[in-house]
């Protein structure tokens, strides 16, 4: 029998639940030095920052936040040894990490008026390493102030990076957890989605276009396709399971087409430029 290094036997310990009970831990440890005060990262956020955040909506604090988010119970069966979903992981994740990006953000860290301290890089690092076993990773837009959690997807990313702000928030959130099996909403990236990439019929390949075109109007997303003058039969018994497989399936060929759209308006003369110099 082969043995195994003691780096494979780490890997292979590693434990989603144990690890949000040391992420809970660290969050109780001082990270922030402001003068002659060291505070937690939550303490800063109450103190300081709270109620200047774009998404505090009607909560009061921190605590207030958790208790509505149920992460105060999902600590509470961590630490009693019983399992807890993924779903409830991403939640305190996604939690920690825009309490973090307040923290980041804060005029008193941006002017060095206060200092992250040593737990803080051991924080932001398990929490890395966390979320690369479930294969998310973590973005922070601007406008909204807001951290969310999507599965990889490097097509998606790479739309993100070449749409204007707006549409590439929705393009990351189609991915976001909490939108699956969440129809309406997927639907409604889905519709403005579809009216960007039609402006693009005149750079995509027909077939692909053609397929766009399709399920864009015949799956209930541009169109009421279970009644009146557009209504499907085949819609009207489809399980939403299945419609929802197709709405995935239509994002996909949506990136497609913005990409194809980028390539053809901007890579293409880069390619140009290279070969000009490069022979």
């Amino acid at each position: 029998m082969t043995r195994r290094n003691i780096f494979e036997l780490m890997q292979e310990k590693y434990d989603h639940i144990k690890e949000v009970e040391k992420l809970s831990d660290l969050l109780e440890e001082d990270m922030i030095l402001l003068g002659t005060k060291s505070l937690t990262l939550e303490e800063f956020v109450d103190e300081y920052e709270f109620d200047n955040w774009k998404n505090s909506y009607h909560y009061i604090n921190c605590e207030d936040l958790k208790e509505s988010l149920g992460i105060n119970e999902t600590i509470k069966f961590c630490t009693r040894g019983y399992g807890i979903s993924i779903e409830d992981t991403l939640v305190f994740l996604e939690y920690v990490l825009n309490i973090i990006n307040i923290c980041q953000r804060s005029i008193c860290i941006v002017h060095n008026e206060a200092f992250f301290t040593k737990p803080y890089p051991r924080l932001i690092k398990n929490i890395e390493i966390l979320l690369s076993n479930l294969n998310y990773e973590y973005i922070y837009f601007d406008k909204e102030e807001k951290v969310i959690l999507v599965e990889r997807d490097s097509a998606a990313f790479a739309v993100a990076d070449i749409v204007e702000e707006e549409l590439a928030f929705k393009v990351i959130e189609y991915n976001h957890y909490l939108l699956k099996g969440d129809l309406d909403k997927k639907r409604n990236i889905l519709k403005a989605l579809a009216d960007k990439v039609e402006g693009f019929r005149d750079n995509l390949n027909k077939s692909l276009f053609s397929d766009f075109g399709y399920l864009a109007n015949n799956i209930n997303i541009r169109h009421n396709n279970l009644e009146g003058k557009n209504k499907k039969e085949y819609l009207l018994n489809i399980a939403n399971e299945e419609l929802e497989d197709w709405y995935d399936e239509t994002y996909q060929v949506m990136l497609l087409c913005i990409l194809e759209n980028n390539y053809k308006t901007s890579i293409t003369n880069k390619i140009k430029e290279i070969k000009g110099k490069v022979k």
